[in-house]
């Protein structure tokens, strides 16, 4: 390990070596030395080639099909341990950088106006149980604790052994499929911890939370105005515990007071905590209550700052939290399809979205309103009629435009069409509405799975690239501020990287207001540290202070339009393909989607015309479980191959000053550095009915391409190491990846056997070693 840092490495070993010992002890020592060998036979595995890979896996997949069912059960929950463990190490590493990085004059801000908004959701639902992400929260502690020479070690020792002993022993997965409000627990859980709360209200940059569990009601059956008042209701209660908290201190801490009016004071403090416990439940206005509170409470806290002369910290805290969340909850966004809301107009009995639009109006006020719902999100925009439509089922329910109508544009069709879609909504009256009532901001929803589900990841970009550019420059004109609503996740393929690969083609706008989701296990990735989400903030925050930023974002040099073009046609001709379709049915997860436990919502969209008609989520899900990850890299390489001259010399040039072709390219190294094509080849080979010559096809069709692929990524960039500009994470994936097969193997047993509940292990496993369920 040349680059991976000395401390990390010492943590990881000494770590996973506490690990072996709790797993001899309470698997047996039979067990132990089978993961031994097993691992053993797997170190250096990308020292040989792809064909010696294969040979190793297979024999080593020959040996768990004569293992005991309930000794494959405990092999597959070691190494999804011990991979879990290495991924806390490495956040635990983060934190200890960060906290003791040399701390840098305040640079003067000549940009004040920027806000980050993150929008939690659950789709896909973190796939480890809560149990076992608790326990390793606890574990997260210990490891950052290690760093510090203060600590005594052998406590340290004798405490994570515990831990990781509890961490063999509970269940990784969830064999119980959540529901809505156990989502929302799981998101408010990690976004309203106190000390959070603390760090978020600390920071000069106004950080926002939002969420959609209980209001994304599209394709869910299980979201209506019911769950829309228990994720209001539940937010509600962990921001109540996060006053009382602060209230509670203050009488604490002035117990020894007893001025005549400090006296007064408490009195009144004390009767905010009873007032306090009369908000639990959002009700019938529900406002009404809050706004009286709200000024109980400046009252009494301004009483007590002019006694002090100074203001006090928890009182403070308080004022700020009111400032975030206005009416002490956490605004949802509510998400419905265009085509149910043009049905919701007309229909003589009320719809799902009609309701919770309805309960909205119940609850809050014209002022009010987007303080418990943020927006109207209409998903599958393609017309402006769809918007029109949205508009007027708000102003049918409230009488007027309550609520901001945000399309979403998340296809093709939608995003070459959103500058003209938008054009057409943008009537005297819309523009006027959203000047006097939303602070002039305009609201664009951009869809990465969907779009990259559809034509492939470039093309996505590239699409999505256009529709903001334009987008922009006509929102501008019409003296509105954009605001775009990135909808993407952890993996490439739904839109996830690094900040700046992210923001490298953001317009100067995306970064005046960053609204974007937060998904599945990110949410725990970077909420369970406040000094991850902090350090995200800031990363933010220098992208928009940059100076040499533009405002606008350049045209698309036709040569990256023209590669996408082709790219895309590749990438859909394969996927129309009945061929491709039986490939995906037999060699990856995809039959078994019903059987995972990891989200509420259904896997596949209700349709008649197409049984095939799989989410965008769980179609990544499929690649990243086999390691194929197809959809960032499939006609990259064969395009390129098919190139002229000239144009592969200009794409040489433009790889090296545009930002979109280059974030590209990054990525997609990253990606390629994790496909394992000896693994699809176990899949399509052990799980193609023994077809020889169908499995054959298909590993070779993929090996090709892939092939061609890495061809275009090292002519282009120059680089033979595909994490050139990362490489202690190149190093990092290299050492993980094969801790990773033996689970690969394990789910093919599963999924051979219809084995569901090992298939669900296997699934957590794998994403635990991938860091993205899908």
């Amino acid at each position: 390990m040349l680059n991976i840092p000395a401390e990390l490495k010492s943590q990881v070993h000494f770590s996973v070596t506490i690990l072996g010992r709790a797993i001899k002890n309470l698997y047996g020592d039979s067990t132990y030395k089978l993961i031994e060998s097993i691992r053993k036979e797997l170190v250096g595995m990308h020292n040989v080639d792809n064909e010696q890979q294969f040979n190793i896996l297979f024999k080593i997949s020959a040996q768990l099909k004569k293992t005991p069912k309930k000794e494959i059960s405990s092999i597959a929950h070691a190494y999804l341990t011990m991979l879990e463990l290495i991924n806390r190490c490495e956040a635990a590493h983060r934190i200890f950088k960060l906290n003791n990085a040399p701390k840098k004059a305040k640079e003067l801000i000549t940009k004040l106006d920027q806000e980050i908004i993150y929008v939690l959701t659950s789709h896909p639902t973190e796939a480890k149980s809560p149990m076992f992400l608790e326990n390793f929260e606890k574990i997260q502690k210990i490891l950052v604790k290690l760093y510090d020479v203060s600590e005594n070690k052998k406590i340290i020792e004798l405490e994570l052994y515990h831990l990781l002993y509890l961490a063999l022993s509970i269940p990784a997965a969830k064999n119980k499929a959540p529901k809505v409000d156990d989502e929302a627990n799981m998101i408010y859980s990690f976004l309203l911890n106190p000390k959070l709360l603390d760090r978020v209200l600390a920071s000069d940059l106004p950080i926002y939370f939002r969420t959609w569990v209980g209001g994304d009601k599209d394709g869910h059956p299980g979201v209506d105005h019911k769950t829309l008042k228990e994720s209001l209701t539940l937010s509600r209660n962990y921001l109540m515990t996060y006053v009382n908290l602060n209230l509670t201190k203050l009488l604490t801490d002035s117990k020894l007071l007893t001025t005549p009016k400090i006296d007064a004071c408490k009195k009144n403090f004390k009767a905010l905590l009873v007032q306090l416990n009369q908000l639990k439940k959002v009700q019938p206005k529900d406002y009404v209550k809050v706004e009286k509170f709200k000024k109980a409470f400046l009252s009494s806290s301004a009483k007590w700052h002019k006694e002090f002369g100074e203001k006090n910290c928890n009182l403070v805290n308080i004022e700020k939290l009111f400032h975030l969340y206005p009416q002490l909850v956490v605004p949802i966004e509510v998400r419905e399809d265009s085509e149910f809301v043009r049905e919701a107009l007309t229909a003589k009995r009320a719809y799902a979205i009609t309701k919770m639009l309805q309960l909205l109006k119940s609850i809050s006020s014209f002022n009010t309103c987007k303080s418990y719902v943020r927006g109207f999100i209409l998903s599958m925009v393609e017309t402006e009629e769809d918007l029109f439509n949205g508009a007027k089922l708000t102003k049918k329910i409230f009488g007027s435009l309550w609520l901001p109508v945000v399309p979403l544009f998340e296809n093709r069709k939608a995003l070459e069409n959103g500058e003209a879609i938008i054009k057409a909504y943008l009537t005297s009256e819309t523009i006027a509405h959203h000047q006097k009532y939303w602070h002039g901001n305009f609201e664009v929803m951009l869809g990465y799975s969907d779009s990259a589900k559809e034509c492939g990841v470039f093309p996505s970009r590239v699409l999505i690239y256009e529709s903001m550019r334009s987008l922009d420059l006509l929102l501008r004109a019409k003296k509105l501020h954009p605001v775009f609503f990135h909808g993407s996740g952890g993996s490439v393929e739904r839109g996830g990287g690094t900040i700046d690969e992210q923001t490298a083609s953001w317009p100067l706008s995306s970064l005046r207001i960053v609204k974007t989701t937060i998904q599945g296990e990110m949410v725990a990735r970077n909420f369970s540290s406040s000094e991850i989400l902090i350090s995200q903030t800031k990363k933010f925050e220098q992208k928009y202070q940059n100076p040499n930023r533009e405002e606008s974002l350049s045209e698309i040099p036709k040569v990256i339009k023209s590669f996408a073009k082709e790219i895309s046609k590749k990438y859909e001709a394969l996927i129309k393909e009945d061929f491709f379709w039986e490939m995906v049915e037999k060699a990856t997860p995809y039959n078994y989607l019903g059987q995972l436990k990891i989200g509420s919502r259904p896997a596949k969209r209700k349709s008649k015309k197409n049984a095939r008609k799989l989410r965008a989520i769980p179609w990544i899900l499929c690649w990243t479980q086999v390691r194929i990850l197809f959809p960032v890299w499939w006609g990259t390489g064969t395009t390129w191959q098919n190139l002229s001259a000239s144009d592969k010399k200009e794409l040489k040039t433009l790889f090296a000053s545009n930002t979109l072709l280059s974030s590209f390219v990054k990525q997609l190294g990253f990606t390629l550095s994790k496909v394992e094509l000896p693994i699809w080849k176990i899949y399509l080979t052990e799980l193609s009915n023994a077809n020889h010559d169908f499995s054959k096809i298909a590993y070779d069709l993929f090996a090709e391409e892939y092939k061609k692929s890495v061809t275009f990524f090292q002519e282009i960039t120059g680089e033979t190491n595909f994490l050139w500009f990362r490489p202690w994470l190149k190093e990092s994936i290299d050492l993980r990846a094969p801790m990773i097969h033996p689970i690969n193997l394990i789910q093919i047993l599963a999924m051979k056997n219809a084995d569901n509940e090992l298939l669900r292990q296997s699934v957590t496993g794998i994403a635990c070693g991938m860091m993205t369920t899908g």
